[in-house]
């Protein structure tokens, strides 16, 4: 994603919360070749849209800094201590 190249990932991973399907990669069922065929063959007919789907995940990568990640997890952790009150 840094590099501006679209991810292709499976429910099974972080991509879910990282990526929306569609936008900034494609998640695809895990162990389904099908579907991930059917990805990689979008990915190389549709190379405008690629482009743009490239951007997208570069511009979510500069979101995903480690200091968000820490703001983040503060606020996780604190939610979960605030429950047990």
């Amino acid at each position: 994603m840094a590099c501006g190249i679209p991810v292709i990932t499976t429910p099974n991973t972080a991509g879910p919360d990282i990526i929306m399907d569609g936008v900034e990669g494609f998640i695809v069922p895990i162990r389904d070749t099908e579907a991930l065929q059917e990805k990689l063959d979008w990915c190389y007919d549709h190379p405008l849209e690629l482009s743009q789907m490239g951007k997208a995940a570069r511009k979510k990568a500069e979101q995903l800094t480690w200091s968000q990640y820490r703001k983040e997890l503060q606020k996780h952790i604190y939610s979960l201590f605030n429950t047990l009150k």
